[in-house]
């Protein structure tokens, strides 16, 4: 059974303004810095972009543990990232002006900060805790979804696992969000991930 789409845009339509983000760093050391920005919306499809390190973002601050995490090389980066300039404007798009909802807010947000400040780019859009998300989607919880939260939870976690990739851990928020809103998706996990 195909995972249904998502319809209810059109009936609240600033869930698209909605966005959850996940971010590979080089560290997580002071100093350290983005490597991997993920987002994903409702519609669970994800994206994401790696980073070019900016001239002063020193290797140094690159720590082996990091790699064993993520297996981004900063050999990688250099070859295949994105500019750094390129990649702050494309979040700014991505974005929509809208708010974006992170599992790590306080290292998520310093990396964010770090890259808007180092690339002079005006960040358009808020960064908030998941709980925030949460508050935001409250009056349109389906009841049946939140008692079932629990079991929903853990099927998540099966279909859509932690696996330290940014575009599929900001999926797994993603879709952790939509089963409070979204009987449809909801019971399809049930059914795909049982």
């Amino acid at each position: 059974m195909d995972r249904p789409d998502f319809v209810l845009f059109d009936r609240y339509p600033y869930l698209r303004r909605l966005t959850f983000i996940d971010i590979e760093s080089s560290g997580l050391i002071m100093g350290s810095y983005p490597i991997q920005y993920g987002w994903c919306g409702f519609d669970l499809l994800p994206r994401q972009v790696l980073i070019r390190p900016l001239p002063h973002w020193s290797p140094r601050y690159f720590e082996p543990s990091s790699v064993d995490v993520h297996g981004i090389r900063r050999s990688r980066l250099l070859i295949e990232g994105a500019d750094a300039v390129d990649v702050a404007r494309t979040l700014n798009e991505a974005m929509g002006g809208g708010t974006a909802f992170s599992d790590a807010v306080a290292w998520d947000r310093d990396w964010t900060d770090r890259l808007f400040d180092d690339t002079a780019v005006e960040r358009e859009f808020a960064l908030e805790t998941l709980d925030k998300a949460f508050e935001q989607i409250a009056e349109i919880c389906d009841p049946w979804c939140v008692e079932r939260q629990e079991l929903l939870a853990a099927r998540v976690d099966r279909a859509f696992p932690h696996v330290h990739k940014a575009d599929q851990d900001s999926l797994r928020l993603a879709a952790l969000a939509r089963t409070f809103i979204d009987r449809p998706f909801a019971e399809w996990l049930l059914l795909a991930a049982g």
